[in-house]
């Protein structure tokens, strides 16, 4: 765990060598909103910054959760669905072992491919994607009570699991602020307590985090600023070093 105050020391070092003709205090809670900002940019371009650049991967992997067993919630003969772990943001793979009426030890299914909802009833007419015991083949996705394993009856799933991207909860740190608290976002939530960073102390990632922070304040503040998150993101001297 990752403290508040730490994220926001390191942000105000970043803001310092960024924005050096800024000679303001930032208010607690716009730094909490951009801290925010920046933890779901990296949550949401997960995909882009692993492809475009290899230290990346390497410091994204602390959000990276493998194989975890869901729990079957419903079953029909049509399709299973399992229940999404709590702190799901996005999946990176399904692996699912299944019996058909012959078999007595499970097999793994071979090809598991996730299918978007306006496009199923087509791959499950497909002969080549639709579900096969013989060919141990599935298809899945995601709907809003978990995610949607679709077997036809070829077989019964015996154990699935789901590698995926965790979500980190927003951070906040009202006991800077006066009165130690303020309004959240959504205009309603009075937060009291302070709210830390669920990463470990001993991974990487976390420096970015406030980096990217006094960019997105830099960028808004200073209208001669005219570097592009990408450049920030994937200039290794800027954005990852």
């Amino acid at each position: 765990m990752i403290s508040v105050h730490t994220l926001h020391y390191e942000f105000e070092l970043e803001n310092n060598r960024l924005h050096t003709s800024y000679d303001k205090d930032v208010p607690s809670v716009d730094i909490d909103a951009y801290l925010n900002q920046a933890k779901d940019i990296i949550l949401e371009r997960y995909d882009e910054l692993v492809e475009k650049n290899r230290k990346w991967e390497n410091h994204l992997r602390v959000l990276e959760v493998t194989n975890c067993k869901l729990k079957r919630i419903v079953k029909n003969e049509v399709y299973d669905i399992y229940q999404l772990p709590e702190d799901y943001y996005n999946y990176l793979r399904v692996g699912a072992m299944a019996c058909s009426k012959k078999c007595t030890t499970p097999q793994n299914i071979l090809t598991t491919d996730y299918t978007r909802k306006d496009a199923l009833n087509e791959s499950l007419k497909d002969p080549f994607r639709k579900p096969s015991w013989t060919f141990r083949r599935g298809i899945y996705n995601f709907i809003s009570d978990g995610l949607q394993f679709y077997h036809n009856s070829q077989y019964d799933i015996k154990d699935l699991r789901l590698s995926y991207i965790k979500y980190l909860p927003n951070v906040a740190s009202p006991s800077t602020c006066v009165g130690s608290r303020y309004v959240a976002s959504d205009g309603v939530t009075v937060l009291t307590e302070d709210i830390h960073l669920n990463l470990p102390a001993n991974s990487t990632l976390w420096r970015k985090i406030p980096r990217l922070a006094a960019y997105l304040f830099k960028r808004d503040t200073d209208s001669n600023y005219k570097v592009s998150i990408e450049s920030y993101l994937f200039n290794e001297s800027l954005g990852v070093n």
